[in-house]
């Protein structure tokens, strides 16, 4: 959607370099950059070592274009150092996976600049928004399908027991609007959204057999190559124009309100021309 020309290399949406080089590994190079603030300081050097295992980088890469907190990045991170027998005895919560958590954040930001001025701008967006009155939020997808993200507060009820002292019981949803949850919900509901719009409009005329969960599939062996090209056709269909900005217009919100953001110089048609791994 911004047309990153780093985001869009990590993410294999142009040509390698030389033809016969593998796929760019986004998770790999957030640990690289990381390995590299470690090592800049000799009292953290020593950590560059446990900075490698591919799952370690997904941990945080994975959710942090998705608008994830910090709080998740360190349980996850702490799972992993204890799934590897080295938590707590090596890697300590205070400070090893506190400074690791915020150095993989700050590496990924490094590979993904422009998605991460994304989230900051949806939220602004977000609050711009609820400032014009907004109690929900509305958009659609180049597919024309339109959707409402709407949350409300749960409604609780309070017993008193024997064993237990006061116990809060929720009853189900309220018809208080949840303004906060609808702010964190915005930027993956958003993203999601034209996950499946992708997927929509590549396959909605495919007669071979298929199955879908959530933004991965499966065809048949021989309909690889045929599913591949449809991806490619269908995500320059869904990324083309500026779709952030049509979900600004859509959410009410003038660019005097809010600026729009620049898009990049990245090529969107390389992905059709060029793009060997975009999908893998």
């Amino acid at each position: 959607m911004r047309r990153d020309p780093k985001g869009m290399k990590f993410t294999n949406l142009v040509a390698p370099d030389h033809p016969d080089d593998p796929p760019q590994d986004a998770y790999k190079e957030v640990l690289r950059i990381a390995r590299r603030i470690v090592s800049e300081d000799p009292a953290t050097e020593w950590l560059k070592q446990y900075l490698v295992k591919r799952e370690l980088g997904k941990k945080i890469l994975m959710k942090a274009v998705y608008g994830a907190s910090l709080q998740t990045y360190r349980s996850d991170i702490k799972q992993f150092f204890i799934d590897e027998g080295l938590s707590p005895e090596t890697i300590s919560y205070k400070p090893h996976i506190e400074f690791i958590t915020s150095v993989l954040d700050k590496a990924s930001r490094e590979v993904f600049p422009m998605a991460f001025e994304t989230l900051r701008w949806i939220k602004a967006l977000y609050k711009q928004a609820r400032k014009n009155g907004s109690q929900s939020l509305q958009w659609s997808t180049p597919n024309q399908d339109n959707i409402h993200l709407s949350k409300n507060k749960i409604d609780v009820i309070q017993v008193r027991t024997t064993h237990l002292g006061k116990v809060t019981l929720g009853i189900g949803e309220g018809k208080r609007p949840d303004y906060k949850a609808m702010e964190k919900a915005l930027a993956p509901s958003f993203v999601h959204s034209y996950d499946a719009a992708v997927l929509k409009s590549s396959f909605q005329d495919w007669h071979q057999p298929i199955a879908l969960i959530h933004d991965c599939l499966k065809v048949l062996p021989n309909d690889m190559d045929k599913a591949k090209e449809r991806i490619k056709h269908g995500f320059v269909q869904v990324c083309k124009g500026d779709p952030l900005a049509r979900l600004a217009d859509e959410m009410e919100v003038s660019s005097e309100q809010l600026p729009r953001l620049k898009q990049g110089s990245g090529d969107l048609s390389a992905v059709l021309d060029s793009s060997s791994y975009m999908f893998n």
